[in-house]
């Protein structure tokens, strides 16, 4: 009788002690408007680019290939123009037979609403000790150990030739307000087009869209921007 009862109170003690098991939780949905990092930005440059003929502050002109969707709605059409810059640039020095070299940059697109979007070289940020991630080495399109160009010496001179395709990064989480998301506009942009209001610091007092249309008049690239709303 002692035994069976010792038997119950063991069973019963057993029960209480058992660890409590909770269904399991979802992961938390990530916020609807919100451009995740690492998101591709499909690119393809739309003129060459030489050491031979690019000076620093010129623009870069690239043609966006695939829509850049958020939920399914458009924040950057495909055929847009946008534009990076040439930051550096070296004529080749035959007597010291150094090769010439050209630097450019596309750090950022920015929509219509104004609002910027970073870019970088990579889907994920390197981590190993030796890793370069200065930002310089994130963003530099040539001559940077993550740049996506191959770049060509054709004799001494440095080039990337036109409708080389690239692929950059959303980098960071980017929260996009319902004003970010773009109209199909593929026509020429009004004069207070986005590029007009960055101001380009190479050149004080000169805008990116007077370097544009400066270069278009000389026959340097042709294209539209994705134009201000109105």
């Amino acid at each position: 009788m002692h035994a069976r009862y010792a038997v119950i109170l063991a069973a019963a003690m057993s029960l209480a002690s058992a660890p409590t098991v909770l269904p399991a939780q979802a992961p938390p949905a990530a916020p609807a408007n919100v451009l995740a990092d690492g998101t591709p930005v499909h690119l393809v440059l739309a003129r060459m680019v030489s050491s031979e003929t690019d000076q620093p502050g010129e623009l870069v002109e690239f043609v966006v290939k695939k829509d850049v969707q958020l939920n399914g709605k458009v924040l950057l059409p495909e055929n847009a123009y946008v534009y990076g810059k040439v930051v550096a640039a070296q004529l080749d020095n035959r007597e010291a037979g150094k090769a010439g070299s050209v630097e450019f940059r596309l750090e950022s697109l920015k929509l219509t609403s104004g609002q910027e979007i970073p870019l970088r070289t990579i889907r994920q940020i390197p981590s190993g000790a030796g890793s370069d991630i200065k930002p310089e080495s994130l963003t530099n399109l040539v001559n940077s150990p993550y740049a996506p160009f191959a770049h060509f010496n054709n004799g001494m001179t440095c080039t990337v030739p036109k409708d080389s395709m690239l692929t950059l990064y959303v980098s960071g989480d980017v929260a996009i307000g319902q004003a970010a998301v773009a109209k199909q506009v593929t026509q020429e942009p009004a004069e207070d087009s986005v590029a007009s209001r960055i101001v380009d610091t190479a050149k004080p007092g000169k805008s990116l869209g007077d370097i544009a249309r400066e270069q278009r008049d000389r026959g340097k690239i042709g294209g539209g921007m994705v134009s201000s709303p109105q």
